[in-house]
């Protein structure tokens, strides 16, 4: 986090549970949108933050358009990945959650806004459709960095993952 960093999106904040009030506590001087897609999550998000004014807790999905019509200079994000099945909507250069993921929060970015986003290791080499948002990501996006994380990270998916 920079100085510059004042908005700060948690897409599916559950995720980020044993860490997230220390996070938001440490951070007092951003503000921070935290979502999630089930009304179990929003309501102990609601709770937990009650009496925060430097948070907002939404039900959405990040993986339709228009979840949000804000910006933010951070999102961090852990999608749905290792998922078999596949979005229905086509506004997307992919129909997968992960890669959908991608897309979409780079839309929410603000200027200089930093997206930190764990994604399979197949972003970086898969042709098609991966290949095609990649594309779209080097193009128009800068790209600071690609960092691999050690095997294991994500149990029970057994992907090999980067953030």
């Amino acid at each position: 986090m920079t100085e510059s960093t004042k908005q700060i999106l948690l897409p599916e904040a559950e995720k980020f549970v044993p860490h997230l009030r220390n996070l938001i506590d440490s951070h007092k001087e951003c503000f921070f949108t935290l979502t999630t897609m089930t009304d179990i999550h929003k309501a102990v998000l609601d709770d937990m933050f009650k009496d925060y004014g430097n948070v907002k807790v939404m039900q959405t999905s990040i993986y339709q358009y228009e979840f949000t019509s804000e910006k933010f200079d951070l999102i961090l994000c852990v999608p749905i990945f290792a998922v078999r099945d596949k979005s229905e909507d086509s506004e997307f250069i992919s129909r997968e959650y992960d890669l959908i993921a991608v897309e979409n929060l780079l839309l929410h970015l603000s200027t200089d806004g930093e997206l930190a986003i764990v994604v399979p290791a197949r972003i970086t080499f898969a042709g098609g459709h991966v290949k095609d948002l990649r594309d779209f990501v080097q193009s128009v996006y800068c790209l600071k960095e690609i960092a691999e994380l050690p095997v294991g990270v994500f149990e029970n998916t057994g992907l090999k993952t980067y953030l």
